[in-house]
């Protein structure tokens, strides 16, 4: 992977349709607690939550092989040893090359949405309830 690719400040991610990992940068070894390189050959289901691989099989994949992308895509991405999420914003292409079809796949990290979701439900509940008792 490039140099500049490898540094990123997100994680980037290439796989085959198999699902198979062909390439990942230092930036997402590094969050998941990989060595370099060691998560090439792998599925990508080492890397999801199992709520996300169920998305990624049911929703997130067909959208990348139907349309050429998908777009703000919002999964948890576990650590090596499993006792760590990380919650991201995925954003994915797909191209096809000498060697045949590759998908790359960018995960920006966004641990505070989920917290601001929380916030505008409960919001929205307060005033739900407030506006019923009126």
């Amino acid at each position: 992977m490039h140099e500049l690719l490898d540094i990123a400040p997100c994680g980037i991610l290439l796989f085959d349709d198999s699902g198979k990992i062909l390439k990942a940068n230092a930036t997402l070894t590094g969050w998941l607690d990989y060595e370099a390189h060691s998560l090439e050959g792998r599925n990508i289901d080492t890397v999801l939550s199992v709520a996300s691989r169920v998305f990624y099989n049911t929703h997130f994949f067909p959208l990348i092989k139907l349309h050429g992308r998908a777009d703000e895509i919002f999964l948890t991405l576990v650590s090596s040893s499993g006792d760590k999420s990380i919650p991201v914003l995925a954003n994915a292409v797909r191209r096809t090359t000498s060697s045949g079809v590759e998908n790359m796949v960018v995960f920006m990290p966004g641990p505070e949405r989920k917290k601001f979701e929380d916030e505008i439900l409960q919001a929205r509940r307060a005033a739900e309830s407030a506006l019923a008792e009126n």
